[in-house]
């Protein structure tokens, strides 16, 4: 086993090149990319994986181990006190996904493979993306994988990371074994490239929600000078108008009794 283990890396050279060139031109296109493409990019991503895997389902999920429970506002759904973002899935629901995901030590090694599922692997992509409120050492981050996102209410700070799943699936179980063993090898070979792709997408969506609130706080600055200005000729414009307005219902009701020279100082 020891000795395929070896050999795998080798006979798959060309195709793992061409994984990882893919890969490194889907990061390029993030930075052109809509901000509603987020979803698009992370779902090829996951595909070309599952696909250089030789894998039938997959998962992509951004965790925050959270003991403490508390709701964060970019991740929607807590399971088992971990707050999660699905990024993509293929050929898997969002709750065998997340099952998936807690059956794996949030603390343990990046590769992890359960002894009674050996055809079920999960591997902790490293991601060094960070909000403004996420203070992370460099030296910090070469020495673990995952970085840390600090809560504002709190200043707690926990486990940011992102995980990948995938299953094999196969009437005979030695050819499952095979290729899941194939994608144990090749996985490390791929995930700096593919945490770099996550890392450049999280960046992107920071880049376009600010570009938003910018946007959202110029609409309504502008807003509120529309209203100044309103206001202000309004209030400008009220008195020289009222003048007018009673020299002409003047003029409409005694225009008779009033003289020719009297008439030409009112207009």
């Amino acid at each position: 086993m020891e000795g395929q283990r070896k050999q795998v890396p080798i006979l798959g050279a060309a195709e793992i090149t061409a994984a990882l060139v893919d890969l490194g031109r889907l990061s390029q296109q993030i930075g052109f990319a809509a901000p509603n493409t987020s979803a698009s990019i992370a779902q090829a991503l996951l595909e070309r994986i599952v696909a250089l895997c030789d894998a039938q389902q997959g998962a992509l999920l951004l965790v925050i181990d959270n003991p403490s429970g508390e709701q964060l506002s970019f991740a929607p759904s807590v399971f088992n006190k971990r707050a999660t973002r699905i990024f993509a899935l293929s050929a898997m629901g969002e709750g065998e996904a997340l099952a998936r995901m807690d059956s794996y030590a949030s603390n343990g090694a990046d590769l992890q493979t359960l002894p009674h599922e050996p055809c079920w692997v999960s591997y902790k992509l490293p991601i060094s993306s960070l909000t403004p409120s996420q203070e992370v050492s460099s030296a910090e981050r070469r020495a673990n994988s995952s970085v840390s996102v600090m809560l504002p209410s709190s200043q707690l700070v926990l486990p940011l990371y992102a995980l990948l799943v995938l299953g094999w699936a196969g009437k005979e179980e030695s050819s499952r074994l095979s290729r899941a063993e194939r994608g144990r090898n090749i996985l490390p070979l791929v995930a700096d490239v593919a945490g770099t792709v996550l890392a450049n997408l999280l960046m992107s969506e920071q880049v376009h929600e600010l570009e938003a609130s910018i946007n959202r706080q110029a609409l309504r600055e502008m807003e509120l000078l529309k209203a100044e200005l309103l206001a202000t000729v309004s209030h400008e414009l009220r008195s020289p108008l009222a003048s007018i307005k009673g020299y002409a219902a003047t003029l409409l009701r005694h225009e008779d009794r009033i003289s020719r020279e009297e008439r030409r100082e009112f207009r």
